[in-house]
């Protein structure tokens, strides 16, 4: 993570410009990559990670003892930017939950407003 402070007001377009590119033939790569792992499960992402990754795999379970050692893995920067990114997404989503709210528009008429994930 890059920290900028206090960037000329001439330097703002070119900070916040996100990278950007044709994604259309990625797609049709992935989309092929899906279908593969959806039809032959396992042995799909074995030859996927062995392809991508250059592992073999021969288990894809992770160990308890896997899981609980994982955390010392990791740098005390990268900790820091996953509890970060965490407290955003948390608190932008708590700010989306709200009660239905009604209001009547004429005597007898009511409308609402209630928000339902998509699933």
């Amino acid at each position: 993570m890059q920290l900028i402070k206090y960037p000329e007001r001439t330097e703002w377009s070119a900070i916040l410009k996100r990278p950007s590119f044709d994604a259309t033939s990625l797609e049709e790569k992935v989309k092929l990559i899906l279908e593969e792992v959806k039809g032959n499960g396992d042995g799909a992402l074995r030859k996927f990670t062995r392809q991508f990754d250059g592992v073999d795999i021969h288990d894809a379970a992770v160990s308890q003892a896997e899981i609980n050692d994982s955390g010392s893995r990791l740098g005390d920067g990268l900790k820091a930017a996953i509890a970060q990114a965490y407290a955003n997404i948390y608190k932008f989503h708590q700010a989306q939950l709200q009660d239905t709210i009604f209001v009547e528009t004429m005597p007898g008429i009511r409308c609402w407003r209630k928000s339902i994930g998509i699933g």
